[in-house]
């Protein structure tokens, strides 16, 4: 179960468990890895729509899991972003 910390001038936090012998990676290491990360995310994106916006869940959560703006957010750092980083 998570936990939400509040820090006093850095703000709120979610804490999760630690999972013992657990890996974490920033950037895929193999090809599989890839593909594994690419279906959680869908998995993901799927499971979101069951938001409607009307529960307890607040309007950054909402608009975090909002496909078509995260999309927006993609086509305009692709639009103005580092050239040397879309490339």
């Amino acid at each position: 179960m998570e936990s939400i910390v509040h820090i006093p001038g850095e703000g709120y936090f979610r804490l999760f468990p630690f999972v013992k012998d657990s890996r974490t990676y920033d950037i895929a290491q193999t090809p599989q890895q890839a593909f594994e990360a690419a279906g959680q995310f869908g998995s993901f994106t799927r499971g979101a729509q069951r938001f409607s916006g009307s529960g307890s869940e607040n309007n950054t959560s909402l608009i975090f899991i909002t496909w078509s703006f995260r999309y927006a957010q993609f086509e305009e750092a692709v639009r103005s972003g580092d050239q040397s980083r879309i490339g």
